[in-house]
């Protein structure tokens, strides 16, 4: 049985921007975390050992995002150095970002 383990509140600081979550993405191995909006990147580092939920209450980094029409995909690159995301609809334009 699922049981909430926590809240996030997109659209207040430290997830400013629009308030739907629209995608996520866990790393190979599970140090990264991606959370899109459909104006925002967020990624949130995990610790070695640490609980998702614990990673998640810290303030997270913003990452570039792009303008899609409806973002509603992510994820991480082969290396968790980079991410993709694409909006629905027919062919679609991939969107692909480095970060450190």
């Amino acid at each position: 049985m699922l049981e909430p383990l926590g809240t996030l509140e997109f659209g207040l600081e430290p997830l400013p921007g629009n308030g739907q979550p629209t995608a996520a993405s866990v790393a190979s191995g599970g140090s990264r975390i991606l959370i899109r909006t459909y104006s925002s990147v967020f990624l949130f580092e995990r610790r070695a050992g640490e609980p998702m939920m614990a990673a998640l209450q810290r303030a997270p980094r913003q990452l570039p995002s792009p303008s899609l029409k409806q973002g509603e995909a992510i994820s991480f690159a082969e290396q968790g150095n980079a991410f993709v995301t694409v909006s629905e609809g027919l062919r679609p334009e991939v969107w692909c970002a480095g970060f450190d």
